[in-house]
């Protein structure tokens, strides 16, 4: 006999317990849709803010599956304040766009390729040394994969292995920066680093002067210790001038909290994209740790 107790529960949608890739694009491309419904008139106001928290119900049953997570996370995180700022609403676009994108073949492509690069690097610096062999095994996988050009890491990658094909042998100089760089991306953790503090080492200068009065910061990810707003006014107590977005007039790129999952979901966020974009093209932010930010503000008598 048919055991009709299992039915119990689909009048109430519990019985959802899958979500395949058709019932995942249609709920981020509702939530892509309705974030840009509500940016239309260039004001957010708190109603439109709240029932975005229509949207994380929709999907309650998936919200400890891989990406629904880190969505629901992400809009939390927004929505703590009871304010959607335009900047917040562009985060929340780019995120869906990281993971819709992903259903194009080339962006397959360009994935997997680059996960590739990050395995071959991480096996290259396994030993601490970078030889002749290994760098002219590199700038042969540069040439053969040569489409990757325009993307992070592998500018960066070009870059660090020309320098030293044109200067005809490794120099220590040369050596510690094609190390750093591969440190960057090593998916095996060195020294117990983070992928937010490699991130961050792949796109900032060696050593960085944080100059306070009269500079401008701008601030990306959710730091553990103080709100966006806290740390804007302990800024421009202190002198410095906060942004809201990156720009090539921009000083510095505040990043907080390198744990954040959405990190490691898009890689690196909107902002610090746009700052290594900037970069390329030789102006841009220095991308800057939050705790470096607080040790400079100590030298002008901040204390946490």
């Amino acid at each position: 006999m048919l055991d009709t107790a299992v039915f119990a529960n689909y009048d109430n949608d519990s019985y959802v317990q899958f979500c395949g890739p058709a019932q995942l694009e249609k709920d981020l491309n509702i939530l892509r849709g309705f974030i840009s419904g509500i940016r239309l008139d260039d004001d957010i106001n708190k109603q439109e803010a709240e029932s975005l928290s229509k949207w994380i119900a929709s999907v309650r049953h998936c919200q400890e599956k891989y990406p629904y997570k880190i969505f629901i996370e992400k809009i939390t995180e927004v929505l703590a304040d009871g304010v959607v700022t335009d900047d917040e609403s562009q985060d929340l676009l780019w995120l869906c766009d990281q993971y819709l994108n992903i259903k194009n073949p080339y962006y397959n492509l360009i994935t997997s390729t680059i996960q590739q690069l990050t395995g071959l690097v991480s096996g290259i610096v396994a030993d601490r040394n970078i030889n002749v062999k290994e760098v002219n095994e590199l700038n042969l996988w540069i040439q053969e994969n040569s489409f990757l050009a325009g993307t992070w890491p592998f500018d960066d990658l070009l870059t660090n292995v020309r320098k030293i094909i044109l200067e005809g042998f490794i120099t220590p100089k040369l050596h510690d920066d094609l190390l750093r760089f591969c440190d960057s991306v090593n998916v095996i953790p060195v020294n117990g680093e983070t992928n937010g503090k490699k991130l961050v080492a792949a796109v900032s200068e060696e050593k960085v002067q944080i100059l306070i009065q009269e500079s401008s910061f701008c601030i990306t990810g959710a730091s553990k210790l103080y709100t966006r707003r806290q740390i804007a006014e302990i800024v421009e107590l202190h002198g410095g001038v906060m942004q809201d977005s990156v720009s090539g007039k921009l000083n510095y790129l505040v990043v907080c909290d390198d744990k954040n999952a959405c990190w490691a979901f898009a890689s690196y966020g909107r902002k610090v994209e746009k700052a290594i974009q900037l970069k390329t093209k030789g102006k841009g932010p220095a991308v800057i740790y939050e705790e470096d930010l607080f040790d400079s503000l100590m030298s002008l008598g901040f204390s946490h």
